[in-house]
């Protein structure tokens, strides 16, 4: 008993064990690898895994555990690739071409982008409670303005057209600007204590000529980018939560998200997204909402509140 004990026992030190050198490319393979999984834990609803920080750490680890007994069986063929690397690259490194350098930063790169379109996309329930104030908030988005549609033209065009390379962009351009615009002006003032106050979207406008700035909750926050994005074409629906309300924009197809994402994080925000994450839903129907809450200085931010037990669309 002791000796078959021994023997397992000394099975899984030979598989676990191995170099400093060999642990390295394990670990920086399994990072990359497991970045590029993420979106599809929960797009599959996969158990465990799906949409769960602890299923990701169940899936690195299983990452590693799978990569060390593949680098183990073929070390020797590892050995040789990462010596005509290295040499290459020496080679490479003095005649000023591509060196050690380029290498790492492409690394880094590669993690970033991969980090970047990781998003934790949560499937949503078509089962909530009833929207608190619906009809007083559709009333107030809906709201036919003169003051509400001339701003928000004049903000879909402010920011971000200098990066317009195709007509199908336009749109995109044009949401994110108005994002940019009502956010980067936005300061926080809550209601008095007890009582709920709606402001019109033109009456938050009209806090520009004041001190230039808008003032206001969250859920005047989300009607002025709500009715706003409405002007200018945009598909829009307010999510609320226990304590926090917040407008999503709605995204035609994957391809479209990958467009916008790219455009965040490389082109409009990219100061501000950097080596983060871009949030959004999925909701039962399939259909894509991208979080423009103001809680973050770029869209696809993270949810200040994952409970959600209401929504309401326009």
């Amino acid at each position: 008993m002791k000796e078959l004990l021994r023997q397992k026992v000394k099975l899984l030190n030979d598989y676990f064990t191995t170099n400093v050198f060999l642990l390295g490319i394990v670990f920086i393979t399994a990072w990359p690898l497991l970045l590029w999984t993420v979106p599809y834990f929960s797009k599959w609803n996969w158990p465990v895994l799906g949409g769960s920080y602890a299923g990701y750490v169940i899936a690195f680890v299983f990452f590693v555990v799978v990569l060390l007994y593949v680098v183990k069986r073929i070390r020797m063929l590892i050995y040789a690739v990462m010596v005509l690397v290295v040499f290459g690259l020496g080679i490479s490194t003095l005649y000023g071409q591509y060196g050690y350098k380029d290498l790492v930063k492409d690394y880094f790169g590669l993690v970033s982008d991969l980090q970047n379109q990781s998003q934790l996309v949560s499937v949503m329930s078509s089962d909530h409670e009833p929207f608190i104030n619906a009809i007083k908030l559709q009333e107030l988005i809906s709201e036919k303005s003169a003051i509400t549609r001339n701003f928000a033209v004049k903000a879909a065009t402010k920011h971000f057209q200098d990066k317009i390379d195709k007509p199908a962009d336009r749109k995109m351009v044009q949401y994110l600007s108005v994002f940019k615009e009502i956010n980067s002006k936005w300061v926080y003032v809550a209601d008095p204590e007890g009582e709920e106050y709606f402001a019109s979207p033109h009456e938050t406008i009209e806090h520009l000529s004041i001190d230039g700035r808008f003032n206001g909750d969250c859920d005047d926050h989300a009607i002025l980018m709500a009715a706003s994005l409405k002007f200018v074409g945009a598909r829009v629906r307010l999510v609320r939560t226990p304590t926090h309300v917040y407008p999503e924009l709605k995204i035609s197809s994957e391809e479209e998200l990958n467009r916008i994402v790219n455009f965040i994080r490389k082109e409009a925000f990219k100061q501000e997204a950097y080596n983060n994450s871009i949030f959004y839903h999925t909701d039962p129907e399939g259909d894509i909402w991208l979080n423009f809450d103001y809680t973050n200085n770029y869209p696809g931010g993270r949810f200040l509140d994952d409970n959600i037990v209401g929504i309401l669309e326009f």
